[in-house]
């Protein structure tokens, strides 16, 4: 009997004040706030070339819920010494994108994509996407934190706002476009490695296309920061913004304005430090990052 009676004792030791203490609360409340910065130059006797790069990403992730937001100003500046004579070329460009997704179960989700950004480089005063979208991984979304391939499909309508007329003899235009991705994602210690492929069309005439392959390696340095390389290119057929008129030999050289092209590929290197809540801990892949 007496050792009933202790056990009894020792079961009422922590009061209710005590167990909250040892719950951990998250004062984040699953906010994660991503801030980057980039810097990039050369140059040589001729020519000069620098590059900042900013961003600001927002996010809430649960297993039911995906919410995300991400802001970006990109800012370019070139200098070219013709003739002892100097042209400098600066571009400007905003950026602003939105998700929200919802799960459906361990394969499928439903949600929709918004953009909105500008660019002289690329003829747009405004230009702007608003698409419902549909997904499907062929592994559970329970796995993801290993591995996935999923396949993303969106239409989507886009308003675009140009600087100039376009070779289409447009100022402005509503499409209706359709998207298909399939990205593939496999995550080790050491980061995550990642591949993906898209392709674009508009409804009203399919041969503005566009295909595009992507990848992207991120290395785990330290606690919160990561090194990632990113590269990929495209076929592109699908350029409506060009603007009309001749092209002159200074935006050729300079490539102050959009140049009509079929093709073209890219890079980038930089260095990402995340902070926030760090009891967040929910991987929810859906409809990508």
């Amino acid at each position: 009997m007496l050792q009933k009676h202790q056990l009894l004792r020792i079961s009422q030791s922590l009061t209710p004040e005590e167990k909250e203490k040892d719950i951990v609360k998250d004062k984040w409340n699953s906010w994660v706030f991503d801030v980057s910065l980039n810097g990039y130059f050369n140059g040589e006797k001729l020519y000069k070339y620098s590059s900042i790069n900013s961003s600001i990403n927002i996010s809430r992730v649960t297993p039911e819920l995906k919410f995300e937001s991400s802001m970006s100003y990109n800012y370019n500046k070139e200098v070219y010494n013709v003739d002892d004579s100097l042209i400098v070329v600066t571009r400007k460009s905003k950026y602003f994108e939105h998700l929200l997704v919802k799960s459906i179960n361990d394969h499928w989700s439903v949600g929709y994509l918004a953009e909105l950004n500008s660019s002289f480089y690329s003829n747009y005063n405004f230009h702007s996407l608003v698409a419902p979208a549909i997904e499907y991984n062929i592994f559970p979304y329970s796995e993801s934190n290993r591995r996935q391939i999923r396949f993303l499909y969106n239409i989507g309508a886009v308003y675009s706002d140009y600087i100039d007329t376009t070779i289409y003899n447009k100022i402005h235009e509503l499409k209706f476009a359709q998207r298909l991705s399939i990205t593939a994602e496999f995550k080790e210690k050491w980061g995550s490695i990642s591949i993906g492929i898209q392709g674009q069309s508009y409804f009203d005439n399919f041969k503005y296309n566009n295909l595009e392959i992507t990848s992207r390696i991120s290395l785990r340095l330290v606690k919160g920061l990561s090194l990632r390389i990113y590269g990929g290119a495209s076929l592109v057929h699908d350029q409506l913004n060009l603007p009309k008129g001749d092209i002159s030999s200074e935006d050729i050289l300079t490539r102050r304005k959009q140049l009509a092209s079929q093709y073209n590929y890219w890079g980038s290197i930089g260095l990402t430090y995340t902070f926030g809540s760090i009891y967040n801990n929910v991987v929810n892949p859906r409809f990508g990052n």
